[in-house]
């Protein structure tokens, strides 16, 4: 008896001998790591077969999480998210309006880190999958993290294969349709560099064809991976390798405009991808993808909307000593609505900062003083070694800039900046420019003149900077 035929057993495994394992090529984590940050399930044994099963979907994991959306399970997912449903409604009515066979509008969610696009794009997948006319003609693919190992096309493309075999495990395929997608990566994997883009592009093709779904790739940190591929020797590599083998090329093709022409001429795929800047800002790959995706900017919240989602963290994971269901959110409205002062000089601090939320509601969840100045300070110890961490990968020039800047508490000029930090004007200016880039630092009027100066981005301290 298959395991998919027990009432209530796990959906039917891959393979019970190949699970888990690391494909060759991809980058892929080793299975500790994919179980904790993937998005295929983690394997359990089978009463039945004794074989490796695979969960349905996500267990709940029963707890706030404030970097790792993809740990909680979609009930979970969908009962915390309340405070980004204009722009979800937006990204699914774009779907909708999307023909089969007409080319997409590709988008790029922006926004500081913290401000909810990897959960936005989480939510986007279990939406198009709880939508039947949706699910019928998209597959969302989404990946296990940034795809920090990915520097070629070749590697991108059968990552894609590789996430689209999961997230059909996950959904219950046939057996004979996972094992073809498996034994397309691994041909692939055995293919000359120079062929394996090709192929790997050739298969999902197939694979649309075949099954008459386009694919929907979420890719979180577009900008992390348009600058890898930017910074590749792959064209080089490949002009050479194709030349030797005779194969016609492109002769001015790079990775990017290559990326960018199959974007912009196969219908077959929709990229939704994520960034805390516009893609713009970066000189590294602005020429191919300038003007190219649609912008859908995430704000910081109101104070109204951090209400909501900390009642809805309350409904879900509850509050205090027990309290659960409504009684926690009563508990929290009450915490909240005694003093609302509190949360609007918080929201003003920490620069409404959804991440910031979560922790502003595990705080008041927690009790304890009920004075903006006790919570500041327990959010200033729990932020300390994420704000300490990333200012540390900053040059000693960018650091000491960037710390006057919280200092100074009000728009100053490069020129005061230069003088208050020791550090040459030129020097500064170009310093800012890469501080801005990274979303540290933002342009704002100097007080009293219709001069720009600049301040520490709005809240950056709060969120992780």
């Amino acid at each position: 008896m298959s395991c998919s035929a027990v009432p209530g057993a796990w959906a039917r495994p891959r393979s019970c001998s190949a699970w888990p394992r690391r494909r060759r090529g991809t980058g892929w984590s080793p299975a500790w790591r994919t179980w904790a940050g993937s998005t295929r399930p983690r394997p359990s044994s089978c009463a039945t077969t004794g074989g490796a099963t695979m969960p349905a979907e996500t267990p709940a994991l029963s707890a706030t999480v404030k970097y790792n959306p993809h740990l909680w399970g979609p009930a979970e997912l969908r009962a915390i998210f309340v405070v980004r449903t204009r722009e979800l409604a937006d990204l699914l009515r774009l779907l909708r309006g999307t023909a089969p066979g007409a080319m997409p509008q590709h988008l790029l969610i922006t926004g500081a880190r913290g401000m909810g696009k990897t959960t936005l794009l989480r939510r986007l997948a279990l939406a198009v999958e709880d939508d039947p006319a949706l699910a019928a003609g998209w597959i969302p693919v989404t990946f296990p993290e940034e795809q920090y190992t990915v520097s070629t096309l070749a590697e991108l493309w059968r990552n894609v294969l590789d996430a689209l075999a999961d997230t059909r495990a996950r959904q219950g395929a046939p057996a004979a349709e996972l094992d073809q997608l498996d034994r397309e990566i691994a041909r692939i994997g055995d293919l000359s560099a120079a062929q394996r883009e090709g192929a790997a592009l050739a298969s999902l093709d197939a694979w649309v064809r075949t099954n008459e779904r386009r694919l929907l790739l979420l890719i979180d940190s577009t900008d992390l991976l348009l600058a890898n591929l930017a910074g590749t020797t792959e064209a080089g590599a490949l002009r050479g390798a194709k030349a030797r083998q005779g194969t016609p090329i492109d002769g001015g093709a790079t990775p990017l405009w290559r990326l960018r022409k199959t974007l912009s001429h196969d219908p077959a795929i929709f990229w939704l991808g994520a960034s805390y800047q516009s893609l713009e800002s970066n000189h590294a790959y602005q020429d191919a993808f300038w003007d190219f995706f649609q912008l859908i900017e995430l704000r910081a919240l109101t104070v109204a909307e951090m209400r909501e989602a900390m009642l809805a963290l309350a409904r879900t994971f509850g509050v205090g000593r027990g309290l659960t269901g409504e009684a926690a959110v009563q508990e929290m409205a009450r915490n909240l609505d005694t003093r609302p002062e509190r949360l609007k000089a918080l929201r003003a601090i920490t620069g409404g900062n959804p991440r910031t939320t979560v922790m502003l509601y595990e705080l008041f969840a927690a009790g304890g003083a009920d004075d903006v100045h006790s919570d500041l300070r327990r959010l200033l110890d729990t932020m300390t070694p994420l704000y300490k961490a990333r200012m540390e990968t900053l040059s000693d020039q960018a650091r000491k800039l960037l710390a006057h800047l919280m200092e100074h508490w009000a728009p100053i000029s490069a020129r005061r900046l230069g003088e208050v930090s020791g550090i040459a004007t030129n020097t500064v200016s170009g310093q800012l420019a890469r501080l801005e880039a990274k979303g540290l630092v933002e342009k704002a009027r100097l007080s009293g003149t219709k001069r720009t100066g600049y301040q520490a981005a709005s809240g950056c301290s709060m969120s992780g900077i």
